[in-house]
Parts: C-alpha cells; structure tokens; sequence
C-alpha cells in the first residue's frame, strides 16, 4: 500500500516535468516546419 502511494507521488512530482517537455518537444517541432517552409 506504501509503495503504490509512493508511485502516485512520484507520478504527481514528475507530472509537470514531462508534460513540459513534451509541449516543447511539440513546440519546436512546430517551429521547426515554419522555419523550413518559411525558407523554401
């Protein structure tokens, strides 16, 4: 019962880090095409 609390919070920490990371990831793939297409 301890452990799965623990994992919750560890989930619940991390949460915001890797959905940062995913929105820059996202981001910069965006920016990414508009800069190639921008050039072409």
């Amino acid at each position: 019962m301890a452990k799965s609390l623990v994992n919750v919070q560890t989930l619940l920490l991390f949460r915001p880090v890797w959905m940062n990371s995913i929105w820059m990831w996202r981001a910069a793939y965006y920016l990414h095409n508009e800069c190639t297409f921008g050039i072409q």
